[in-house]
């Protein structure tokens, strides 16, 4: 019972984390209940957060290559919010990629997907 009571308790913090915006922390409990759960229930809540975490990454990308496309300024603060926001997630380098790139030509790069 132990173990099963620890892992709902990062599955509830991990939910909580992920509501509030705290990617990293919500991304690293997902990670432990989908490698830890001794149930596949459990180790698909973890999954399934992952998931959530990695679309909500990928519309905020979609939204600063928009708000790029009508204020170079104001794409450019969304990824710099995105950067920080994604920090400790597997999305933070791609943000830190584009970012980059706006910032040295001024240009929203070509968006690729990462099997690609």
């Amino acid at each position: 019972w132990t173990t099963a009571n620890d892992l709902a308790r990062k599955l509830v913090e991990s939910s909580s984390d992920e509501r509030q915006g705290r990617f990293s922390a919500a991304w690293s409990g997902f990670v432990e209940l989908e490698a830890r759960g001794s149930t596949q229930v459990i180790a698909k809540a973890g999954h399934a957060g992952r998931e959530r975490i990695a679309m909500a990454a990928r519309a905020s990308l979609l939204g600063a290559r928009t708000s790029f496309e009508r204020n170079v300024h104001e794409g450019r603060t969304e990824l710099e919010s995105a950067v920080t926001r994604f920090a400790g997630t597997p999305f933070e380098s791609d943000f830190a990629r584009v970012l980059a790139a706006v910032r040295s030509s001024e240009r929203f790069p070509e968006l690729r997907s990462r099997g690609s």
